[in-house]
């Protein structure tokens, strides 16, 4: 999904690439090294390896990742980041961050563990998501929440709001984290930091959930980002139930608009990544 979402060259924006690659070009000086916070499966931390066999890869989550094998110039540490990581101050070039904060009490505290484990001049890459929900001239929809109206107007004639918006307004809540308030922008809560020079680069990534995309390309995406998103509705429903607020009937035809909603609605997902760079 990410590198369809990323375009060339895939492991990060390609907007983006020449910045990561300058930041790593091969220095006989120093050995050069990337951290990869919250690295889930391994993958992005095992291909970045591959792309830069000159540097050490270091990926770091709370759960084991999925390779037995991995490129000598790759490792996989285990822990919470959220304790903290001085283990790591002062040590990296590159640090990469997807879709962390959303999961974290404490999202800005992240940002401080990430510029203190870069070295001076070392590049941020903070790439995370948005409860926002956009139409199909990326245009942002308001929610539409329980009561519905009897009978629900079809899906297809809503233009200006959203069922799913609707559903993750609720889920901001129940999920009860402190991810980055929504009245400031990602590059903004990088430059509050501190750490971090003003000139933050910001690419916004849309992706098109069941259908290819205002300019009908981005087919694969659309697909996989259509069954990623019935997943996550299904695996938050009982989240919803537990709150007592919403019996199952409400939820299954919330659920079932939501599934119209990705089949003809043409809405869009949104996601921003950003690249600051440590002061020196």
């Amino acid at each position: 999904m990410w590198r369809l979402l990323n375009g060339p060259p895939g492991l990060y924006p390609g907007a983006l690439a020449p910045l990561v690659e300058a930041q790593l070009k091969i220095d006989a000086s120093h050995q050069k090294r990337v951290l990869d916070i919250g690295s889930g499966s391994g993958i992005w931390a095992v291909e970045i390896a591959e792309t830069f066999p000159h540097v050490d890869v270091v990926g770091f989550d709370l759960a084991k990742n999925k390779y037995e094998t991995l490129p000598t110039n790759c490792r996989f540490d285990r822990g919470n980041v959220e304790l903290g990581i001085p283990q790591y101050r002062g040590l990296f070039d590159v640090v990469h961050c997807r879709s962390v904060a959303a999961h974290l009490t404490d999202p800005i505290g992240l940002l401080k563990s990430i510029g203190e484990s870069l070295k001076p001049g070392g590049l941020l890459l903070l790439v995370d998501g948005s409860y926002n929900v956009y139409g199909s001239q990326k245009q942002p929809l308001l929610p539409i929440l329980p009561p519905f109206d009897s009978p629900r107007p079809p899906v297809h004639e809503q233009t200006t709001h959203s069922y799913f918006r609707g559903w993750m307004e609720i889920w901001k809540d129940l999920a009860g984290n402190g991810i980055i308030p929504a009245t400031k922008s990602a590059d903004d809560i990088i430059k509050d930091d501190g750490q971090f020079a003003d000139d933050v680069r910001t690419i916004d990534l849309y992706g098109p959930v069941g259908w290819p995309g205002h300019d009908g390309t981005e087919q694969e995406l659309g697909a996989i980002l259509k069954q990623n998103l019935t997943e996550f509705v299904q695996a938050s429903k009982p989240a919803f139930l537990k709150t007592g607020g919403f019996s199952s009937e409400v939820l299954g035809e919330w659920m079932l608009a939501i599934d119209e909603e990705t089949d003809v609605g043409h809405i869009y997902t949104f996601w921003t990544a950003s690249a600051g760079f440590k002061k020196p």
